[in-house]
């Protein structure tokens, strides 16, 4: 069966669903009504037009738009004017915040569209993140750094501007039941997340939750004993189960000091080990089981995957070879850098890859004529 997801959850109330970008996920149109993949380098990168488009036809309904440019993701080829912005930065880190200021521009864009259209006072923006660039204890690491992103709400005349929660535990989790409660909807009793409106509307004193957990299931099955478990309290102390590590996340933000030996904090780590197994229990009891990948795949289908991707590598390197200086090398390596990052992912469309690079090539002076077929 097709997991629950945003756009099917907001169907009883009459929203139609829209996205454009980024959005690793395997199943059919990724639940949305209409699904532009292929826009992954095209949206604000090149144009605005496609979710232009799509508000400027739903202006008299509701709808849910995921709106996900690939920025500042590589490659780092923002416009020499976002790049002047930082000239004391060395290279690579003036080419990732002149990205992130073309993606803050382009964002402001969006909401000046919803503006013209007179409908930004009734349109509520959540804007989250990934984990980042490739930095120490950064993306792909199972620490703070990998995985802690940020999240701003913003929905005029309802949420007070300047709020900011230091003391309450959230979760990405916690998103679906926001935007159900504000679409007048009840939320499946069976999701672990919880709706954020009473905090964003100001409300501090709501009671909340006490931990937030998490677990790297790399590797390893659900919830088996491999998996690396984790439990946070309101006074950021952060116990992982398996690493046998405490870290106190406000003065440890990086986690660096292990504190797991210490007598002092004896009580405390035995409370967050009975909070992490107990909340395990009721996930294996509880909780459904997974929903079938509709797009699972064979070993052979995965070895031919890789193939092919191994065959666009090859062509993306032979360009490098023959590219006539350092920066022209980089760039295409960034190109590189796109193809590697959709290897063990759950999306499986080369053909969206393909176009992808090529349109962000082609923009930059390069041409990929023979890249292998999907």
């Amino acid at each position: 069966p097709e997991p629950y997801t945003m756009p099917k959850a907001l169907k009883p109330a009459g929203y139609t669903t829209y996205g454009v970008g980024k959005f690793w996920s395997g199943f059919a149109h990724r639940g949305f009504d209409d699904y532009i993949q292929k826009s992954n380098m095209l949206i604000a990168r090149r144009t605005m037009e496609p979710i232009f488009d799509y508000i400027d036809g739903h202006l008299d309904k509701p709808f849910f738009a995921w709106y996900a440019p690939r920025l500042p993701h590589v490659p780092l080829n923002a416009p020499q004017k976002y790049r002047d912005l930082y000239p004391n930065e060395e290279k690579e880190a003036q080419g990732y915040y002149a990205n992130i200021s073309w993606f803050d521009e382009k964002l402001g864009e969006l909401v000046a569209h919803l503006e013209k259209r007179k409908i930004r006072d009734r349109t509520l923006i959540l804007y989250v993140s990934d984990n980042g660039y490739f930095l120490p204890k950064s993306k792909s690491v199972f620490g703070e750094n990998g995985y802690r992103t940020v999240l701003f709400a913003n929905f005029p005349g309802v949420i007070p501007p300047g709020l900011r929660y230091e003391d309450k535990l959230t979760h990405t989790i916690d998103i679906l039941p926001t935007f159900l409660d504000y679409a007048g909807l009840p939320a499946r009793k069976e999701l672990e997340g919880r709706s954020l409106r009473p905090l964003l509307e100001g409300k501090k004193e709501t009671p909340w939750r006490k931990y937030l957990f998490g677990q790297d299931t790399r590797g390893s099955s659900r919830r088996s004993p491999a998996s690396n478990r984790y439990a946070v309290n309101p006074d950021r102390m952060k116990l992982y189960t398996e690493r046998n590590q405490l870290f106190d996340l406000k003065s440890d933000p990086n986690e660096d000091k292990n504190l797991i030996a210490d007598p002092n904090y004896k009580a405390l780590v035995d409370e967050l080990r009975r909070a992490v197994e107990g909340w395990t229990r009721r996930e294996d009891d509880g909780a459904a089981p997974p929903p079938e990948n509709p797009q699972e795949e064979s070993e052979e289908e995965s070895r031919a995957w890789n193939e092919r991707l191994q065959r666009l590598d090859l062509e993306l390197r032979t360009l490098q070879a023959k590219a006539p200086d350092e920066p022209e090398r980089d760039r295409i390596q960034a190109y590189r850098d796109i193809a590697y990052d959709t290897w063990g992912c759950a999306v499986r469309d080369l053909g969206d890859i393909r176009e992808s690079i090529r349109l962000s090539m082609e923009d930059n002076g390069f041409g990929l004529h023979n890249l292998p077929k999907p």
